[in-house]
This record gives C-alpha cells, sequence and structure tokens, in this order.
C-alpha cells in the first residue's frame, strides 16, 4: 500500500512540475488556463496536515474568487471553514496583502451559524457587502490571477517537495 502512495506522489510530483514549466511559457493572461490544473495536483499532491499556510491561501482565495464568478461570494462564507478564512487573512497581511485581506475579511461573518440551517435567512447587510465583494472580484479578475501566479512563483520550493 505504501510503495503505490509513492508511485503515486511521484506521479503527481512530475505533473506539478509540469505545470511550473507550462506556467514559465505562458501569458500572464492566460494563466486561467492552468490555475485549476495547479489546484487540482496540489490538492492531491500536498496532505492537509502537512499543507503550507501558503497553500491554504492559495485554495482559499482560488475557492473564493470562483464562489464568487458563479453563485456570490456568500456562498463561500457559508460553506468554508472560518479556520481556513482566518489563517489565510493572517497569511496575507504577513505578506502585504492588505487589500485583499481586508476584502476577505468584510464577508466573513458567522454563514455557519446553526440558526440559519435549512433557511439561509442571513441578515440583509451580510448579502449586501457580498455583493459589494463580488463587484470588486469582478472588477480585480486579473489582479486575483496575477496573485495565485505569484505565489506559485514566490513558493515553488514549497510546492515541489
Amino acid at each position: 500500500m505504501e510503495r503505490s502512495y509513492e508511485k503515486r506522489g511521484e506521479k503527481l510530483m512530475k505533473n506539478i512540475e509540469k505545470l511550473y514549466q507550462k506556467l514559465s511559457e505562458i501569458d500572464n493572461e492566460e494563466f486561467y488556463l492552468i490555475e485549476g490544473e495547479f489546484i487540482l495536483e496540489l490538492y492531491h499532491c500536498v496532505p492537509t496536515e502537512k499543507r503550507p499556510l501558503c497553500v491554504t491561501a492559495l485554495f482559499t482565495v482560488s475557492n473564493w474568487f470562483a464562489m464568487s464568478q458563479r453563485s456570490g461570494v456568500w456562498t463561500f462564507y457559508e460553506a468554508t471553514a472560518p479556520k481556513d478564512i482566518e489563517s489565510t487573512i493572517q497569511f496575507l497581511e504577513l505578506e502585504g496583502d492588505a487589500e485583499l485581506a481586508s476584502k476577505l475579511r468584510y464577508g466573513a461573518h458567522d454563514y455557519q451559524n446553526s440558526k440559519y440551517d435549512g433557511n439561509w435567512n442571513y441578515p440583509e447587510e451580510w448579502i449586501e457587502e457580498s455583493e459589494e465583494i463580488d463587484q470588486w472580484i469582478t472588477d480585480h479578475e486579473n489582479e486575483l490571477f496575477m496573485w495565485e501566479k505569484m505565489l506559485l512563483i514566490d513558493n515553488k520550493k514549497r510546492f515541489v517537495l
């Protein structure tokens, strides 16, 4: 069993290395074409208990961004572990990404409180704030993709284990 896990890990690492090669060859405007592949490979390659904070931040921001574009950012806050959101905010602040940290924090409310189970009767101001965040994300789409790309580049040693 352990042998097959090692082989799988080796294959995943080769896939990550190939993605880094692609990353070095594409224009910034084309990053979105491989962003999902990176997320998928890293998700399978880096066990949760060994996940560096930069990986958690990448997953969290990518999910925040994607859910905003699909169904609204409030669904991100509803489904994401508050600990992952807070860890990502701390990471962003430490890295000097104050605006991104501020936007992520702005929508972080108690969506997972049991009083909302099944009724989704969230306070109107939360929904209004989420709509503002959705608009901000739409207006900053390219910057968010570039943030992800730079995070991957700057932390390559952590991602290619």
